[in-house]
């Protein structure tokens, strides 16, 4: 019986090609849209549960910092609660020397030899209990150790990083679905030597540069060790200053983006996620709504079969799985269609999203019974209402050829249309409204000047000399202004703490030179900037912004001197003008910037405007004469700024293709149904145009109806799209306005969509010749 099902089903699928190739090709797109969702959705909620301790793993915070650099011993020490801890410092990415070659070795972390006791990464060479107790011990990714060693595993050999051996004594699988990127892995042992710190360990509890995490015990209370860690490091350490610890789960941390966390922590987009679900399933939709309608649509070319099955003594389940068997191996074919589909695809799709997805089922069982779920699911789905449908039909009204008449199959294919507009239309929508917002903030006045400019880490070379590279900089005519700061507008970290009249305030602190307000062209409001011939502004004096002034609560703060629970009190000498520090994420908050030479680890250069690969090439020149055998590594401050909101242009993209992937399957079921449609017309429309009626009147005629279900959708789709965006929006505390123009535009296409393809039917339909329209009816 089933055999005579499946090729009852092919002889079907031959016979009705248009119809076969419009059903496959809709159901292959939207199962190829499924599947990259599918990949992604899979990998993001797959991240950090390798680990075999993922409930029982947290990370130690101190305030807004990550932990100090005694937490790890302490609490392995005096916890009993504490199972296992490590601790990791992101701060160093040395120079691979490698004979007269030097890169930059990027992904680089020191962690203490307990590190692969809580997480657990899979070992290809090496021991784990080993691996990172010795000093200069260097554990590397299988990627890594690829590039570096072609196919064979270093264990044993040794690399040159900033002028020290490591010797290699690992290599562990690549760690993708991990929070932390780490492609090599330092001995923490190795930091007392590289400082060249006799009382590294001693000193280290002043650090707030480190992440810790610990493995707790099933039983444990993290609220109540974060309390008695707080008591014992203020009995430990009573000069330190007070800051509320907390021991957050490791599942709390990847989705969690209002964390204030600095690279190297990754953060998902779990709202994107949702979206991308709720994408795929829509885009499914689309296509199965193209099936069910050309079911319908056909019922009138089914209906002789269907009266001879039942003549000949089938019942209707016979027939109902005779259909469910038809939908079932088109969604087969479909399927196959779109695993090609996703192969070409995927390349773009992670360039897109910038990750590493593959489609290896041979290697993921979870995911192969997933699809194969997805291709019966689909077919099932696809499939029941017609099969339903055409098995009710009545033999005696078969006879008679009054089965096209009923009206609920007509009402239903309407439904149907406006169902598949208004997701398309809202998709393009979203798509148009994401692009205003995003152009809108690549194109905000920042405060600053961020045009040509280029940013470059220094080294410890250039430490000392910064002076001179600046002198040797500016002898040439493409180079306007240099300065040093920490760090650039948009990525202003460094997190501090003033106490004003009993309470503690955070803000963030940026450490800049003499030049830098002038040179980022950030308007002073009053007071004065730092000045190179006054030493003392390098002493507990600061400018500061608006919003800082009024955090703060000073009055006319420029020139006056505050205590802020130092010993001595601070002189504030300047006000500036409140410029975008952060991303537009974020509101402008408190910002104090002081002169503290020591922390000036960024080369900032403005280079004339359209002189930038002149400049760039005399500033390489003056690098290699200052720091030979350090790469020069340098971005645009513009640029920079835009990775701020990639993950907004990210998504842009993603609703560009999916809205497009939504057109197309869309337009293809129109294009199925409007020419079936005008078929079954033809006799009508012969008679019309032998009574008089003119091309242009039946092209009007046939596409109205179409038009008029396209204007529905549009209806239902502006305020679904209204209420998603503004959402979504909401989320910026500087963003655009929606206005109508969007919505109008949006409109406008599907109508011009529509107009198209049913259009190019109704002019064929309507150059008939009546006369031989009317001979073969």
């Amino acid at each position: 019986m089933f055999i005579n099902y499946i090729l009852t089903s092919m002889r079907v699928l031959v016979r009705n090609r248009m119809t076969s190739v419009i059903n496959i090709g809709g159901l292959a797109s939207g199962i190829a849209a499924s599947i990259l969702i599918i990949l992604y959705v899979s990998s993001e909620l797959s991240v950090d549960r390798f680990n075999e301790q993922y409930d029982n793993i947290y990370r130690l915070e101190v305030g807004d910092f990550h932990v100090t650099g005694t937490a790890q011993a302490l609490l392995l020490r005096e916890f009993p609660e504490v199972r296992e801890a490590v601790r990791m410092d992101f701060r160093y990415t040395p120079v691979l020397r490698r004979g007269d070659e030097f890169s930059r070795m990027n992904e680089f972390m020191f962690a203490d030899s307990t590190l692969f006791a809580v997480f657990t990464f899979k070992f290809l060479s090496g021991e784990p209990e080993t691996a990172l107790i010795n000093p200069f011990s260097l554990v590397l990714t299988r990627s890594v150790a690829r590039t570096l060693f072609a196919d064979r595993y270093p264990v044993g050999e040794t690399l040159n990083l900033d002028n020290h051996d490591y010797t290699i004594t690992a290599v562990i699988d690549d760690i993708d679905e991990f929070h932390l990127p780490a492609g090599a892995i330092g001995s923490f042992a190795s930091l007392p030597y590289i400082e060249n710190d006799a009382d590294h360990d001693r000193h280290l509890y002043s650090y707030m540069n480190f992440l810790t995490y610990v493995i707790l015990h099933d039983t444990a209370d993290p609220v109540a060790i974060a309390a008695e860690f707080d008591r014992t490091v203020d009995e430990r350490y009573p000069d330190m200053r007070r800051y509320e610890s907390r021991f957050r789960k490791m599942g709390e941390i990847y989705f969690n983006r209002k964390l204030n966390d600095s690279p190297p922590v990754r953060h998902g987009n779990l709202p994107l996620v949702y979206t991308l679900i709720a994408i795929a399933g829509f885009i499914l939709l689309i296509a199965i709504v193209n099936f069910v309608n050309m079911a319908t649509a056909n019922a009138s070319v089914r209906a002789p079969e269907i009266g001879m099955r039942k003549v000949l003594g089938a019942r209707r389940m016979n027939l109902v799985l005779q259909f469910l068997a038809e939908s079932v191996i088109i969604s087969f074919f479909a399927f196959l269609i779109a695993l090609v589909l996703v192969e070409l695809l995927l390349p773009v799709f992670n360039k897109l999203l910038l990750s590493n997805l593959s489609l290896d089922l041979s290697h993921n069982l979870p995911l192969f019974l997933l699809l194969v779920a997805l291709v019966f699911f689909t077919g099932i789905l696809a499939g029941i209402y017609p099969a339903f449908y055409l098995s009710s039909m009545k033999t005696l009204s078969i006879l008679q050829g009054i089965i096209t008449k009923g009206r609920n199959a007509l009402h239903l294919r309407r439904f149907l249309i406006i169902f598949q507009f208004t997701i398309s239309i809202a998709l393009i929508i979203s798509t148009l409204t994401i692009y205003r917002q995003v152009n809108y903030m690549r194109s905000k006045d920042l405060g600053f000047e961020k045009q040509n400019v280029l940013i470059t880490r220094i080294n410890m070379d250039l430490y000392s000399s910064a002076s001179i590279l600046r002198e040797r900089l500016l002898e040439d005519e493409s180079i306007n202004a240099v300065s040093f700061s920490n760090n650039l507008p948009g990525y202003v970290t460094w997190f501090s703490t003033w106490e004003t009249e009993g309470e503690s305030k955070p803000f963030k602190y940026l450490p800049v030179d003499p030049f830098y307000i002038d040179m980022m062209g950030i308007e002073l409001v009053s007071g004065r900037g730092f000045e190179w011939d006054r030493t003392a502004d390098q002493e507990l004096t600061y400018i500061l912004n608006e919003e800082a002034v009024k955090y703060f609560g000073f009055d006319d703060p420029a020139g006056k001197e505050f205590m802020v629970g130092h010993i001595r009190p601070v002189r504030i000498i300047g006000v500036v003008k409140d410029f975008h520090f952060r991303s537009l994420h974020e509101p402008v908050g408190p910002l104090v910037m002081g002169w503290q030479p020591g922390s000036l680890g960024l080369a900032n250069i403005r280079m004339k405007a359209g002189d930038t690969e002149h400049a760039v090439g005399h500033i390489r020149r003056q690098w290699a004469e200052l720091s030979p055998g350090h790469p020069f590594e340098y971005a645009f401050l513009d640029e920079e700024i835009d990775r701020l909101y990639g993950s907004e242009i990210r998504v842009n993209r993603l609703f560009r293709y999916f809205a497009l992937f939504a057109v197309i399957i869309a337009c293809m079921g129109l294009y199925g149904l409007s020419t079936f449609l005008m078929h079954k017309r033809s006799r009508e429309i012969g008679i019309r145009k032998v009574l008089g009626s003119g091309s242009g009147s039946i092209m009007l005629l046939l596409t109205s109806e179409f038009i008029r279900l396209v204007a529905a959708a549009n209806i239902i789709a502006w305020p679904v799209a209204y209420l998603a965006m503004d959402r979504w929006l909401a989320n910026f505390p500087y963003r655009i306005d929606q206005g109508l123009s969007v919505f109008a535009l949006s409109g406008l296409m599907a109508l011009g969509i529509t107009v198209f393809t049913v259009g190019l039917q109704a002019w064929k339909t309507a150059g008939l010749n009546p006369a031989i329209t009317l001979r073969s009816q």
